[in-house]
């Protein structure tokens, strides 16, 4: 599905989705100082502006597209995929509007495997910063941000296999992969959530220490503007983010790993076919 595709396919629900204005910023102030900032209004955006609502936290919410996919947006994300066998074309793996990738997201959700977490010794420093076991409580909430019922991803198998292999893992769907459509009402309605659209973040201003985010520098049709928050939350996605911190790495070039590892160097798309 190209672009111009997409946009069509979206365009007779996604035009629908913005039936309460309350919570929608027709201009962003450099002024306003809110306790969080999130960047990004797919499936992970979405959740986190909820959960922190839910927190009490006053939530400003940065979307670079508008309220449904458009081809001449999507045109921002383009990229050379020097090998198509290992990343799914950006038409597919990026998507600015209203809902992110959830647009183009099949539904499918599994739950890590123990092993995922396991030190490579082909990666230097490639360490979680947390034990499996701490993620775990979190399965259920995110399932049912997610539409794929419960956080039970696995069922008793007996039979005995060969080779070490199981049939215990169980994959479980979404019964609405656009996640927009169930969660946009809650989000429209908040108080706590402000959302601009077509705000594109162009620059993280790092201070002058290096040791902290100050400001956001976001591109809207009135022109640039500084954002300012308590906190940033980037949630672009594995693509849009990398390319937002190589950015800021041209001034901080110790940050993100710096020269020996730079963000993105391992980045590797989701197998598809």
């Amino acid at each position: 599905m190209d672009a111009s595709q997409k946009a069509a396919f979206c365009t007779p629900i996604a035009a629908q989705l913005l039936p309460n204005r309350l919570m929608v910023i027709e201009k962003l102030s450099s002024e306003q100082v809110r306790d969080f900032c999130v960047v990004g209004t797919g499936p992970v955006g979405m959740a986190l502006a909820l959960e922190l609502e839910n927190l009490g936290h006053e939530v400003l919410l940065l979307e670079a597209g508008g309220q449904q996919p458009d081809s001449e947006t999507g045109a921002a994300s383009k990229a050379q995929i020097v090998n198509p066998g290992r990343h799914a074309p950006m038409e597919i793996a990026v998507c600015r509007a209203l809902g992110g990738t959830s647009w183009t997201w099949g539904g499918r959700c599994v739950a890590y495997d123990d092993i995922d977490w396991m030190d490579r010794s082909y990666v230097a420093d490639a360490h979680w910063p947390l034990k499996h076991d701490e993620l775990r409580p979190w399965y259920r909430r995110a399932a049912e941000y997610l539409l794929c019922g419960n956080d039970q991803f696995s069922t008793p198998y007996h039979q005995q296999l060969s080779g070490g292999l199981t049939l215990d893992f169980v994959e479980r769907w979404a019964r609405e992969s656009r996640v927009i459509l169930e969660h946009r009402d809650q989000l429209l309605q908040s108080t706590r959530i402000k959302l601009s659209l077509r705000s594109t973040v162009t620059a993280v201003n790092i201070s002058t220490g290096g040791d902290r985010v100050e400001s956001l520098t976001v591109s809207t049709p009135d022109g640039p503007v500084m954002v300012r928050a308590k906190k940033f939350i980037l949630a672009m996605g594995g693509v849009e983010t990398t390319r937002l911190l190589l950015h800021t790495q041209r001034n901080w070039p110790q940050h993100f790993g710096g020269s020996e590892w730079p963000a993105g160097t391992l980045l590797h798309g989701t197998h598809f076919g």
